[in-house]
């Protein structure tokens, strides 16, 4: 057996394909929704935190316009639009193989550097 040498990359929260292929699951996004740059901070507004836990309840939650437009900060309203944008994208694809897990993932390290909360 393989160790789990990457176990922060979430790979234990998909299921597999016939062939071994990762499929995300709704678990693997509420990791991602766990993590510190996506909960809401302390100030953020009703809206956003009701965002938060109806995509916690149902990860794959599709999210309106005019729910992200309700948000009262708009770069918190854009954080998710870039969050929401990468998941739609992943789940668009077969598998996390086929969506070019590597480079979306690099692209998510790399937004998370920055100083926004995305």
């Amino acid at each position: 057996m393989t160790p789990d040498f990457w176990i922060a990359s979430g790979h234990q929260l998909c299921d597999r394909d016939e062939a071994g292929r990762l499929l995300p699951t709704p678990d693997l996004w509420r990791a991602f929704l766990a993590r510190p740059e996506l909960v809401p901070p302390e100030e953020a507004c009703g809206a956003e935190r009701a965002l938060h836990a109806a995509l916690l309840a149902e990860p794959l939650h599709p999210v309106a316009p005019a729910t992200l437009a309700a948000l009262a900060d708009p770069d918190a309203a854009e954080n998710w639009q870039v969050f929401l944008t990468f998941r739609d994208r992943v789940m668009a694809h077969p598998t996390l193989e086929a969506a070019g897990w590597r480079s979306i993932a690099r692209a998510w390290r790399a937004c998370r550097r920055c100083s926004c909360r995305c």
